[in-house]
C-alpha cells in the first residue's frame, strides 16, 4: 500500500504528489490510500477498485464537486 497526494499545490520533490484526484488514481494501484488535500476539487471520478480517499485535514476542510460536461 502507498500513500498517494492530491494537492494543487505543487510538490516536485514528492514522486507521489498529483494535482488532481483523477491523476492519482490513474497512478494507484489496489488498496493504496489517496490524501486529499485541502481544498475543493472539481472532478468526476470514477473508481472501480479497492482505494481509500481520505481528507489530510478533515472532511469539513476538502471537498470534491462532480460536473455534468453538458450541463448549460
Amino acid at each position: 500500500m502507498r500513500v498517494l497526494i492530491a494537492d494543487d499545490t505543487p510538490n516536485l520533490t514528492a514522486d507521489t504528489w498529483h494535482p488532481t484526484i483523477v491523476e492519482a488514481l490513474d497512478a494507484a494501484n489496489d488498496h493504496d490510500v489517496i490524501e486529499v488535500h485541502t481544498g475543493t476539487f472539481v472532478e468526476n471520478l470514477s473508481i472501480d477498485f479497492p482505494v481509500t480517499l481520505r481528507a489530510k485535514h478533515g472532511a469539513n476542510r476538502t471537498a470534491i464537486e462532480g460536473f455534468e460536461e453538458n450541463r448549460h
